[in-house]
């Protein structure tokens, strides 16, 4: 699938370009689709058809209005609501810029919502992209098709973030507005501990999944003391004590909500396992009735 503006392309971002999409259509033809179509089902039962009654069938669902009609009882048939929303908030301050251990964690977030979009188009659902950072960066409504998916790959790598700070509860606040009805939401982002509680004021009705992508390198340095690093979101020097790897001038607050599934995905792994992980753990609480109000 091509685009019209590939020619503005370096080779070097079409190769990259390229390989997230063969990756991410491998990973559609794998197991997880079934796992994806399992864990995330439609929002309810849609009228389908009336058929003539049948003994047997549930009086509750005879259809009044065609009986009274046509002088004899009518049904009412429904079919499960497999086609949903799903939006991919993924984040794209300047810490997703940081390359490690593995590829940077831009590129893994786009190999990651590229993964979701083909498996969800692949069950019929409609999938939207909304670009975050201090403000809602960008915002392609939800749709089908592999080269809509191509489109949203393209946006993920190539856009050019405007602010370098995180600042999830923007997308919270737009996605409020613009999306009312029942979405299946999952939020790509390196997570910082100051961003966790906005995670949790999502609009009720949706249902929403966290993939946090993170850096091997970040989580295990080496003991040499202390050491400045260079903050990519605030642009301040940052001092670490690497000898309990904690940051002595930042003070991050934890928080969380028992209700939202949350994976961690490294940046020198496969998008596989992670994702039949999550599906494995949502397709859990879903069956255990956990969805109730947040």
């Amino acid at each position: 699938m091509t685009d019209k503006k590939q020619d503005t392309l370096s080779p070097e971002l079409l190769g990259q370009l390229n390989m997230i999409q063969i990756r991410a259509r491998r990973l559609a033809r794998s197991s997880a689709s079934g796992e994806y179509r399992s864990a995330f089902k439609g929002s309810g039962m849609e009228f389908d058809e009336v058929r003539a009654y049948q003994p047997g069938d549930d009086v509750r669902f005879i259809d009044w209005k065609v009986t009274a009609r046509m002088n004899e009882p009518f049904i009412k048939q429904h079919r499960e609501e497999r086609q949903m929303t799903v939006i991919l908030v993924v984040d794209v301050s300047g810490s997703l810029d940081y390359a490690g251990h593995g590829q940077s964690k831009r590129k893994m977030a786009a190999e990651i919502a590229a993964s979701i979009a083909y498996l969800a188009i692949g069950t019929g659902d409609r999938v939207g992209l909304l670009l975050v950072s201090r403000e809602v960066e960008s915002y392609i409504p939800p749709s089908r098709g592999r080269g809509h998916i191509w489109r949203l790959i393209r946006t993920i790598l190539c856009h050019p973030p405007q602010h370098k700070e995180t600042h999830l509860k923007s997308a919270v606040d737009f996605l409020g507005r613009v999306q009312r009805r029942r979405a299946s939401i999952f939020v790509i982002s390196d997570l910082p501990n100051s961003q966790r509680e906005a995670i949790t004021r999502f609009p009720k009705q949706h249902d929403v999944t966290v993939l946090r992508v993170f850096d091997r390198h970040e989580e295990s340095m080496p003991d040499v003391g202390l050491i400045r690093l260079h903050d990519l979101e605030s642009g301040h020097a940052v001092l670490l004590d690497t000898s309990t790897a904690k940051i002595v001038n930042h003070h991050p607050r934890e928080g969380g909500d028992p209700f939202i599934d949350q994976i961690d995905v490294p940046t020198d792994g496969t998008v596989l396992t992670p994702l039949l992980k999550l599906f494995a753990q949502h397709q859990h609480r879903h069956v255990r009735g956990n969805y109730g109000s947040r």
